[in-house]
């Protein structure tokens, strides 16, 4: 009966102090942490996002290792507006020969968000595809935080179409498009500190998807994409892995906070399928 009451009490003791060291925090789902090679003090951060109506990042909230709120990081999105319009000609005795009438138009808008990369350290054999959000010690060497917004461009895009297959064009649209041409190193105060423009006829989307590679101690950036209508990566050397080094940007080579092909980025082809 005694060992039967002091297994009662030691339980009701344990459920006391988890009681205790419990905390609820309202409006979070999961939590997310940078990774410790790649912060100044060599631990990781937790943290969790926040998105905006649109599904964007556009805040990082920070928390001790107790989840106690530290601090938080506005991401600097950006808006941007584009519009468009298609038309077609109205059907005729079976074919599209009529006048030419409006089917769609109107305005719409784009917003930036963070891009995540995924992590593949070569020197370890693994592909642990841990995801960074943010970082301290990958693009510089001071214990601010860093993260990669897209470049964005708005320009005019067109087509048409004979649907008929009679010779004459009875579709065409027309307006403007958001188009990712580089992208930008911001820090956690806004201000860009490098930007990578991508060469000539390559073309990217936050779909084909982006990582860091490490690579014999060295840190890559893999940027998934196209050249010249088949898939393609764009690998941007970065610099050693280890911190310390006193660079701002360190993938910059001529010091002018802009990356460029001539620089230290290369093209490779990728088979289709690959």
């Amino acid at each position: 009966m005694k060992k039967v009451f002091l297994m009662l009490f030691l339980a009701a003791g344990a459920s006391v102090a988890m009681a205790q060291s419990q905390k609820v925090i309202s409006g979070v789902s999961s939590f997310k942490a940078t990774l410790p090679e790649f912060s100044y003090d060599g631990k990781a951060q937790i943290f969790t996002t926040e998105k905006s109506d649109q599904g964007t990042v556009q805040k990082i909230t920070f928390y001790s290792n107790d989840f106690t709120k530290q601090g938080e990081l506005t991401i600097n999105q950006e808006e941007y507006e584009y519009n468009y319009k298609s038309e077609e000609r109205a059907w005729v005795d079976g074919k599209y020969t009529g006048d030419w009438q409006v089917v769609n138009e109107g305005k719409d808008k784009h917003y930036s968000d963070i891009i995540s990369l995924d992590l593949e350290d070569f020197d370890q054999s693994c592909n642990d595809f841990r995801q960074i959000y943010i970082s301290q010690t990958i693009f510089n060497s001071d214990d601010k935080y860093e993260y990669l917004m897209p470049v964005i461009s708005i320009v005019n895009d067109s087509f048409e179409e004979d649907r008929d297959g009679d010779g004459v064009i009875d579709f065409r649209g027309s307006g403007t498009t958001a188009k990712m041409t580089g992208i930008k190193v911001v820090s956690e105060s806004g201000e860009v500190l490098q930007t990578i423009n991508f060469p000539n006829g390559f073309t990217s989307s936050s779909s084909k998807g982006f990582d860091l590679m490490k690579i014999n101690n060295k840190l890559y950036l893999r940027i998934g994409g196209y050249a010249n209508d088949s898939n393609a990566v764009l690998i941007c050397s970065i610099g050693t892995a280890e911190s310390g080094s006193g660079d701002k940007t360190r993938g910059d080579v001529n010091g002018d906070g802009v990356v460029n092909a001539a620089d230290v980025v290369k093209v490779v082809d990728i088979i289709s399928g690959n």
